[in-house]
């Protein structure tokens, strides 16, 4: 098929990923479409452990992370670890600004928690009695 022949937009299928629709677009709205990795994201997922005894009530987790790459990895973690954890992924999503300011504000509290880094004398004498 030469360049004139191409399709504009259509559908096809990828063996191993499935069916997909596909359309020649301009890179400048491609480039405004893409998450970029200071965007905080949102993995939610249902937790089915500690529910009810009638199960109406369910454990509903938000797990945060900066960049897609990263909140495809969590996603990926829940959805291999679903055989043995009552926990099912939801879906991901771009955080709110209500979400991204109380993350922000989160992070900060429990940076401030974390230990300092030991000297390597500091270690040792830890394990001297």
């Amino acid at each position: 098929m030469n360049k004139k022949d191409e399709l504009e937009s259509g559908w096809t299928i990828e063996p191993g990923l499935g069916i997909y629709h596909f359309e020649h677009v301009s890179s400048k709205k491609v480039k405004k479409l893409l998450p970029n990795d200071h965007e905080l994201f949102v993995v939610e997922t249902v937790n089915w452990t500690l529910t009810d005894e009638k199960k109406e009530i369910v454990h509903l987790n938000k797990y945060f992370a900066f960049g897609i790459n990263d909140a495809l990895a969590i996603a990926v973690r829940i959805q291999l670890a679903a055989d043995t954890v009552a926990e099912d992924f939801l879906r991901l999503r771009v955080s709110t600004q209500e979400e991204y300011d109380a993350y922000t504000d989160v992070i900060d509290h429990f940076e401030k928690q974390m230990p300092k880094p030991l000297s390597d004398d500091e270690a040792r004498s830890l394990s001297s009695i």
